[in-house]
């Protein structure tokens, strides 16, 4: 679970790994199997009627399936937060007809395979469910040459759908939407997708009335961002009229832009260097291999801060500036971080960790007091499970235990192993990062084998020693 310390946002999802999808959409026309044809080549057909709550068939129900399976709550999701890895996943599509029938052939299968399905329709929610129920990921195994039926009820929902345009009126494709359900104090997740090329957006899983939660009645908040645009609110859908649900328009502002080069202590340019705007709305962006950097859409006529942290080469800076208008050829020179001199250094599970000093937060302006710092990721942390993991990302939560150091981080887990002798463990860890996409923490569980625990045992006995 992904958290970010201001608003609440898209970077805020309530999912363990987000995948970049390359999608290959392939509209729904299938023809029936070819007679006589070797087994290992007939298509696996799926098929289905979907249905409203009183059992009447739904006609033009938008079906969708993903082969190999994935999860279609993120499907119109290109970016990807946490560096995971691209996965090929192909997309077939068709519509409901009479009766409320669908039916796939899925070709090219040669073994068992396992995907998903979604159907959408305005006025019903999408079967995938919404984020803060956990969704449904309505995963189904097909086989070559056999025939998978997968009826589904579609249950009412209000149905909200917009344009995002910019100032011109032109459309504004990929924008980045997250709906959600707010009261004062808590955030629930609702729908997650991007504008179509045509700036079109359809949301399909908000809650026919509000619901109570906690200290009172939830908002239908939506949030669309797009990282060369000011982002934009929607307030409320529940307020909005019935009528005007359906044709709302967004208008994102430019902004102003803030763009140059940012070079080391002796006047080299620095690749991969994260340049932050703050003050107003908070953007991001890595320079490329000459350390130029251009960040669009910064909030104009106010007092903004420009941070650049190179942390492969432990050198930062900072400037005040106030962008009443662009600024294009800024010069950012980085200045050594003063770091601990001599750190003890602990290898863990492959990474090198260590506690997190004063000396630590201030040099690479970290927000969590305490935890296990990682100086070095290594080179086999995907097998761990929990995300692309970097330096200065910080271990400071461990099931539902605060770890203020490395032996805590380590004991903990191991106390949350306990007497277990399971082939595999799967710990929750929370850490906190910075990244392009967002400031926050990420909840994740950790995926630990019996070597692991051993290793993780002989770590907390040299600890000890000390």
């Amino acid at each position: 679970m992904l958290a970010r310390n201001a608003r609440n946002s898209f970077r805020r999802m309530l999912r363990n790994t987000v995948f970049t999808l390359a999608v290959n959409l392939t509209l729904g026309a299938f023809a029936e199997e070819p007679a006589g044809a070797p087994s290992e080549t007939k298509p696996a057909i799926l098929r289905g009627v979907i249905r409203n709550e009183d059992e009447g068939p739904l006609i033009g129900v938008r079906v969708r399936v993903a082969i190999p399976a994935t999860d279609m709550r993120f499907l119109g999701i290109q970016d990807t937060l946490m560096g995971s890895k691209a996965t090929s996943v192909k997309i077939l599509e068709t519509k409901t007809v009479k009766n409320g029938e669908y039916r796939f052939e899925i070709p090219g299968l040669t073994q068992p395979t396992k995907i998903s399905i979604d159907a959408m329709r305005p006025g019903y929610r999408r079967i995938t469910g919404m984020l803060m129920k956990g969704g449904d990921p309505n995963e189904f195994v097909v086989s070559p040459g056999e025939s998978l039926g997968a009826p589904f009820t579609l249950h009412p929902s209000l149905y909200v759908s917009f344009d995002v345009v910019d100032e011109q009126g032109r459309p504004i494709p990929k924008a980045i939407v997250s709906a959600n359900a707010n009261t004062a104090r808590s955030s629930f997740g609702v729908e997650r997708t991007t504008s179509n090329l045509d700036g079109h957006v359809e949301l399909f899983n908000y809650e026919m009335t509000p619901f109570i939660e906690g200290v009172g009645e939830t908002k239908g908040r939506i949030f669309i961002e797009h990282p060369d645009y000011l982002s934009h609110t929607i307030d409320d859908v529940y307020n909005i009229p019935e009528n005007e649900r359906r044709r709302i328009q967004v208008v994102l502002r430019a902004g102003t832009r803030a763009a140059g080069q940012v070079v080391d202590a002796a006047g080299i340019p620095v690749e991969n260097a994260m340049v932050k705007i703050e003050g107003g709305e908070r953007k991001a962006c890595l320079t490329d291999a000459t350390g130029r950097f251009d960040l669009k859409g910064l909030a104009d006529d106010q007092q903004l801060t420009i941070s650049v942290l190179a942390k492969e080469i432990d050198q930062k800076t900072s400037m005040k500036a106030n962008l009443n208008q662009d600024l294009s050829n800024l010069k950012l020179q980085l200045e050594p971080i003063e770091l601990p001199k001599t750190p003890k250094i602990y290898t863990v599970l492959g990474m090198q960790l260590t506690d997190l000093s004063p000396d630590y937060r201030t040099g690479y302006n970290l927000f969590i007091p305490a935890g296990a710092l990682i100086l070095n990721p290594g080179t086999d942390s995907e097998r761990l499970k929990i995300g692309n993991l970097e330096k200065t990302f910080v271990f400071w939560c461990v099931g539902n235990t605060d770890v203020s150091s490395v032996k805590q981080f380590v004991s903990q887990i191991l106390k949350e192993v306990g007497d277990s002798d399971s082939d595999e463990h799967f710990i929750r860890v929370v850490y906190s990062l910075s990244i392009v996409d967002f400031d926050g923490t990420n909840t994740q569980y950790v995926k630990l084998t019996k070597n692991d625990i051993a290793h993780l045992k002989a770590v907390q006995a040299e600890i000890e020693k000390e």
